[in-house]
This record gives structure tokens, C-alpha cells and sequence, in this order.
């Protein structure tokens, strides 16, 4: 069987695409994909259906940017990404784009003319953040055959690509995201915190507020900051996690040190392993009493 080499990546910005600070970057994604077009090896690249490059870019949200592209050969692709003039845009990505929470580009095989979708690239990037790198997904630097990924699939008890799961340290490092956005008093810096670990459309349900949105989420933070300058959020348990839900503890610590409210909140994942909803249950569980069972 003849194959050829994928990969995927997903990056955060720092503001909005329109926003002048990301000018050279939005500038420079039609030269870009037409010097790739133009590529010795070059196959393919996602295209939105219907839409231009910048809806192409952004299928996970506003703030996400994705690129998924194949190859003749890995040697083609880095001949691209390495040493033309997406190398100079490669070195200008800090200015662009926030740091990255998690691994956040995978290369794997694909047989010959078998493009991936979107959630095909999506399972293979979490395949490696769960997993660590293997044949069927793997970073860069790791550079593994078309016969080693049949070997390696052929394995008993190998976990299949685009099983639901995210790994107990993606979810940990996303929650502890998530209760750094709750104790960020600038807005603009919250809402960068949270586009890397919350949808756009994601749901936020406490006994006291619903928000349905990450906007609305991040506004309503501010509400609650306001109310209670000084406090601190801290995790209190493990975050437990099977499948693509989770549940962790958390408290209120006042300014003067004091403890406060206490909440366990259940949370669900998107296959991306962002937090798509969280719902919030404040006080500790109620026991039960002969009237109530």
C-alpha cells in the first residue's frame, strides 16, 4: 500500500484575527497557502466547506487557528515548513499566538488519497496528548515509518485512534487553566486564558448564575471579582476523569485567609479536549435521612 504523510496543528492568538497586532500574520495566509500550493510534494490542505482561507483557519472558534496538510513524504514537508517562507513566519509565532497548554501539532500516515477530516486530525492530535508519541501519532522530531504504524496497529490492547478520552493530565492542566481565568482580574487577560480551554459556545451553570457562552462567562467573573476583591479560587481535589467528563472540588479563600464557599463542579470535554460545559453544585453533599431515602 502506497501512503502518504499528514499533519495537524492548532495554535491560540493573542487577539482577535482582525486585530492590527496580528496584521503581518493575517497578511500573510494567501502567500503562504499558495507557496505550499506550489511545493514540490504538496498534496493537500483543509479547505472549510464553502468558505475562504480565513474561515478555513479558524473551525474551532474564533480564536483557534488550525492548518491540516498532506504530504508526498515527510522530507517534503519539511522542505516547506523549514526552509521557505513559512521558516520566517515560524519564527514570528510568538508575537501571534499564546504559549501552548498542550502538544499542539501531530504527524501521522495516511494511505495514498485518503484525505483526513477535521475530526480525524483532531483525534490523532489527542491520540498523542493521551498516549504520548507512537507510530499512529507522533511530534516532528520522532520520525517513524508507514510500517511501523501497521506494525504497531497490529498489536494487541493498542487504544484505537478517536476512542473519547482525554488523559488525567490534559484535564488537570485545562482545569487549573480554567480556575486561573476565575482569579485574573483583567478581562482581556481571562478571556486569553480561557479561549484555550473553553469553547466559544461553551455552558457555565452555578445555583447562582448560567452563562451561555465563554464571553458571557468571562463578564460574569468580572461580576464576581468585583464583589469580592481580594479572593482566590483554589482546586481542593484530583481532578477525576474518565471518558470526556470530569469532576474536581474548589474553594473560596478570602483576602484575609479565610475559607469560604466550597463547590464541586462536573465538567464535559469536546474531543479537542477543551471544556465545552461546566456546572457548579456549592456546599458540600447532602446525606441522606431515613425521610429521604
Amino acid at each position: 500500500m502506497d501512503y502518504q504523510f499528514a499533519q495537524f496543528n492548532v495554535a491560540w492568538l493573542q487577539k482577535p484575527l482582525q486585530h492590527p497586532q496580528i496584521a503581518d500574520f493575517r497578511n500573510a495566509i494567501d502567500p503562504l497557502h499558495a507557496d505550499a500550493d506550489e511545493t514540490p510534494g504538496f498534496v493537500w490542505r483543509l479547505i472549510a466547506d464553502g468558505g475562504d482561507d480565513a474561515t478555513s483557519l479558524r473551525p474551532l472558534g474564533e480564536d483557534g487557528i488550525i492548518n491540516c496538510t498532506v504530504w508526498e513524504s515527510r522530507e517534503a514537508m519539511a522542505a516547506w515548513v523549514y526552509r521557505r517562507g513559512h521558516g520566517d513566519a515560524l519564527k514570528r509565532r510568538r508575537a501571534w499566538f499564546l504559549p501552548p497548554l498542550e502538544c499542539n501539532a501531530v504527524m501521522w500516515w495516511i494511505p495514498a488519497g485518503q484525505m483526513p477530516t477535521l475530526d480525524d486530525a483532531i483525534d490523532r492530535l489527542q491520540y498523542l496528548r493521551t498516549h504520548g508519541s507512537t507510530p499512529l501519532a507522533f511530534p516532528y522530531k520522532h520520525q517513524f515509518s508507514p510500517e511501523d504504524a501497521e506494525a504497531y496497529a497490529r498489536k494487541d490492547g493498542i487504544p484505537r485512534v478517536g476512542a473519547p478520552v482525554i488523559g488525567a493530565d490534559q484535564a488537570h492542566r485545562c482545569v487549573d487553566r480554567y480556575i486561573e481565568a476565575w482569579n485574573e482580574p483583567e478581562l482581556e487577560q481571562r478571556q486569553q486564558l480561557l479561549c484555550q480551554v473553553m469553547t466559544d459556545d461553551c455552558i457555565y451553570a452555578d445555583p447562582r448564575h448560567a452563562s451561555e457562552d465563554r464571553q458571557g462567562l468571562a463578564e460574569y467573573i468580572d461580576t464576581v471579582l468585583r464583589a469580592l476583591p481580594g479572593r482566590e479560587v483554589v482546586r481542593t481535589t484530583n481532578v477525576d476523569v474518565h471518558g470526556r467528563v470530569c469532576r474536581f472540588g474548589w474553594q473560596l479563600v478570602k483576602a484575609d485567609g479565610t475559607r469560604g464557599a466550597e463547590s464541586i463542579d462536573f465538567a464535559e470535554f469536546t474531543k479537542d479536549g477543551r471544556l465545552r460545559r461546566v456546572y457548579g453544585f456549592f456546599g458540600p453533599l447532602t446525606p441522606t435521612t431515613p425521610e429521604t431515602t
